[in-house]
């Protein structure tokens, strides 16, 4: 059981260590994922890389946003984990949780002509459709 942890921002390396497994797929990956939240942690964001994030709460399957840029990856980790943990106050959902993330991201940049408010609702809302189309329900 993992007590008192509430969110779990991890690599897919470390999600491997604590998992004590090799991890092959998008499924794999899940299903380390389903494990922790039934030992306890609330939410959890594993950075595949370039396969993207995998994203999962206590009251939310796990699902997948694509990777930012290379330059957004590699240069503003802090900031977007700092915009998940902004919007935790704001909000329960973590496809809002993950926009405010890449917003805060992208705004760290100093380069706000490339952030786009309304882009980043359109995937959320295109992710929300797809996790209802399963039958999801938040």
């Amino acid at each position: 059981m993992i007590e008192g942890v509430h969110i779990l921002i991890t690599s897919i390396d470390e999600l491997e260590m604590l998992c004590g497994q090799t991890l092959h797929s998008f499924n794999d990956v899940e299903l380390s994922v389903q494990q922790l939240i039934e030992q306890g942690v609330r939410q959890i964001i594993v950075n595949c890389g370039e396969a993207g994030l995998c994203m999962s709460g206590h009251t939310q399957p796990p699902f997948w946003l694509s990777a930012p840029a290379l330059p957004l990856r590699e240069k503003t980790k802090d900031a977007f984990i700092a915009g998940i943990i902004y919007a935790q106050n704001k909000t329960i959902s973590l496809t809002d949780q993950a926009t405010y993330g890449v917003a805060l991201a992208e705004l760290s940049l100093g380069n706000s002509s490339t952030y786009d408010l309304e882009k980043y609702r359109e995937q959320r809302d295109e992710c929300a459709k797809k996790l209802l189309k399963i039958g999801y329900k938040e």
